[in-house]
């Protein structure tokens, strides 16, 4: 088995020039992560943490230095197609990621028929039918549906071009805390069944902990600390920050994972 990461960046930066002031929101990021692995990027709002992602997806061009690389080739602004088969992201808001005007059938069609992948009809009830909805779901609008059906549909877009990384931006937020939990369970079971390599995003250290084997802190745009979640769980953190945010994050029960489904 190879020893190449699934992802990797190394001295990321990230500069944004807003009416010509210089913001630098990442500054100079490393991480990697294994195939098949879950990571996640935690830190408070402007940490830089969502930032990385967009990054990543190549939905920010103001990279200013460093590299990304994914399975060892590294990346350049413009993605190919081939880069958006292998990489999908899931939104933070699971209303505003839908087009109003496309049913769930038009939502999921669309990648395919972008990629020219047949079989369409079969691929889409067997992708429903993989985030836990019928096909009574297929020609629903998105005001149709709730806010965790809503989640579960930008899955199935992000899933059915059979991606191997999966960014997932805040992807519980949005959403009641019983639904939070449904979610990250059908994430916990889709990556197990088709062997994805998952980096999520979160300020929210119990959701990072249910479904992340290792994490980097972030904070004003450095990552300030790399640790297991198990070293989260036991406190054994050694940057005052990690800290602060460990001692802020009120009912975060560190010996307990969030409910299954």
């Amino acid at each position: 088995m190879s020893d190449t990461p699934m992802l990797e960046t190394n001295d990321l930066c990230v500069t944004f020039a807003p009416k010509g002031r210089k913001v630098e929101a990442v500054k100079q990021v490393s991480f990697s992560v294994k195939k098949g692995e879950a990571y996640g990027l935690v830190g408070e709002s402007g940490s830089g943490k969502s930032t990385v992602l967009r990054a990543v997806a190549g939905l920010v061009t103001e990279v200013t230095g460093g590299t990304i690389a994914v399975a060892g080739k590294e990346q350049g602004k413009k993605r190919s197609a081939e880069f958006h088969r292998r990489v999908q992201m899931v939104f933070q808001d699971p209303y505003g990621s839908l087009h109003p005007r496309n049913t769930v059938d038009e939502t999921l069609r669309e990648p395919l028929r972008i990629n020219h992948i047949g079989d369409a009809d079969a691929l889409i009830l067997r992708t429903l039918e993989d985030v836990g909805l019928d096909r009574s779901y297929q020609f629903r609008y998105p005001h149709q549906l709730s806010g965790g059906q809503r989640q579960r549909v930008a899955i199935a877009r992000a899933i059915i071009l059979k991606p191997e990384i999966l960014l997932l931006d805040e992807p519980t937020s949005a959403l009641d805390v019983s639904v939070q939990a449904e979610i990250l369970n059908l994430l916990q079971r889709l990556r197990a069944e088709l062997g994805l390599t998952m980096i999520l995003v979160s300020h929210n250290l119990a959701v990072v902990s249910h479904l992340c084997e290792r994490m980097s802190v972030m904070s004003q745009g450095k990552v300030v600390e790399e640790l297991t979640v198990e070293q989260l769980r036991n406190e054994t953190v050694k940057d005052p920050y990690t800290a602060e945010l460990l001692n802020a994050a009120k009912g975060f029960n560190r010996g307990e994972k969030i409910a299954e489904e």
